[in-house]
């Protein structure tokens, strides 16, 4: 989907609750795609290409080490697109109100 359509850049007018439930979707995709690759470099770095019967220590501890990070990835993520979601939210009702204040006038 086109990115200046999803911020709101076109001429056509969307649905605000359209473009958010658009936004939410991108960001839910990217999240998704985020995870698959970076499961994916932990399963190359730690296993490899012939994973064996057993996990010996060094590889438990790898994919420990390499799931926590992930975590810790997903988490900051998460965090960020909730203070975007805050924001917009703000900036939505800042813009009400001016447009309330100027219909006043």
């Amino acid at each position: 989907m086109d990115d200046d359509l999803l911020k709101g850049n076109s001429n056509s007018s969307i649905d605000p609750q359209l473009q958010k439930f658009l936004e939410t979707e991108s960001q839910r995709q990217q999240f998704q795609y985020l995870v698959s690759m970076l499961t994916g470099n932990c399963w190359d770095m730690c296993i490899g290409d012939k994973p064996g019967s057993k996990l010996d220590e060094k590889t438990s501890t790898c994919i420990t080490n390499c799931v926590n990070r992930l975590i810790d990835g997903s988490t900051l993520i998460i965090q960020r697109l909730q203070e975007q979601s805050k924001n917009l939210a703000t900036d939505e009702k800042m813009t009400k109100t001016m447009k309330n204040e100027e219909q006043k006038k």
